[in-house]
């Protein structure tokens, strides 16, 4: 079946389709079935999906997951994540075997979210300030190895470690991890999405896969991050374009491993303390969308510098 949407568009709702629990509340049992539950209006799980959906998106399968964590003493789902599969045309008119790994962001009320994936909340800010070296991550990951960082070396901040070592170690289906599925497919490309938190996490987790050859036999991997904070410093950025180089498109989002963003939200301007400059991203930014006057926020001064991951493709709100 043809679908209506493009490759673009069809990888952006299934970032979106693993945001479904963000503002929901109960225990992981219950969650998870809502999740299950919800996934069946537009993909192929367990039943067949909403016909006009189908039209939209394609014929998609859901091939892992939708795995739903959450942290101790959460009651909401603090990170989400599934594998789907499908037959895709791409914009040269090819039709390419496409899994896409879909991670979904921030839960509106986790706490966990906010405290120790975006450093956002919390009186330390520890999750952006600490740091944990790239290097590292990448031979074993850790959500607690702490480093004192280094020049040019590359780190990700403390909260993408979490993130990251989440959706790596903790999430699992049927007793396999992401990698561990991952490494038995065959396909023509991978692509890793998300939104906000899960732009974020999708650029570090897109790089994890590439660097340690997951994906064996899937030659191609994209990451496309939409809205997404930096994770790591300005050598996490050149490791990423050198791993991953930017594809352009003909419109900002029709490209892939870049992070599209949007000049009026504040979140993709997060955590770089570069000066003010609309042309790219920095928190220095954020003033000035609200016409506030003063050019650096008195509270971020002493964050670390977090240059932007990947190339960012503006879109004007």
């Amino acid at each position: 079946m043809t679908a209506t949407y493009d490759i673009f568009q069809q990888v952006f709702a299934l970032s979106q389709i693993s945001n479904n629990l963000i503002r929901m509340e109960g225990k992981k049992e219950y969650l998870q079935l809502q999740m299950n539950s919800y996934v069946q209006h537009y993909l192929n799980y367990d039943s067949t999906p909403t016909p006009d959906i189908t039209a939209l998106l394609g014929e998609w399968s859901v091939v892992w997951g939708p795995v739903v964590f959450q942290a101790p003493t959460s009651n909401v789902s603090d990170n989400a994540m599934l594998v789907a599969r499908s037959t895709a045309t791409l914009p040269d008119g090819s039709t390419k075997d496409v899994c896409v790994v879909a991670i979904a962001g921030t839960a509106a009320m986790s706490n966990f979210d906010w405290n120790c994936e975006d450093g956002i909340g919390g009186k330390t800010g520890a999750a952006i300030e600490q740091v944990v070296s790239w290097t590292d991550f990448l031979a074993t990951p850790s959500e607690t190895v702490v480093s004192q960082p280094v020049a040019g070396q590359p780190y990700i901040s403390l909260g993408t470690a979490t993130g990251l070592y989440t959706l790596l170690v903790e999430m699992t289906d049927q007793n396999k991890t992401l990698a561990d599925y991952l490494g038995t497919v065959s396909a023509d490309i991978l692509v890793v999405t998300g939104h906000s938190l899960g732009g974020a996490l999708s650029a570090a987790l897109g790089l994890y896969l590439a660097q340690n050859k997951v994906a064996p036999q899937i030659p191609i991997t994209y990451v496309y991050a939409t809205a997404g904070a930096s994770p790591g410093n300005d050598v996490f950025a050149q490791i990423f374009t050198k791993t991953l180089p930017p594809q352009i498109g003909p419109s900002p989002s029709k490209s892939w491993n870049v992070d599209i963003w949007n000049t009026r939200d504040v979140v993709p301007q997060a955590w770089s303390i570069a000066p003010a400059d609309p042309s790219i991203r920095t928190i220095c930014n954020v003033n000035g969308i609200y016409n506030n006057d003063s050019t650096t926020p008195a509270q971020l001064k002493s964050r670390h510098c977090r240059r932007t991951c990947i190339t960012g493709q503006k879109t004007q709100g």
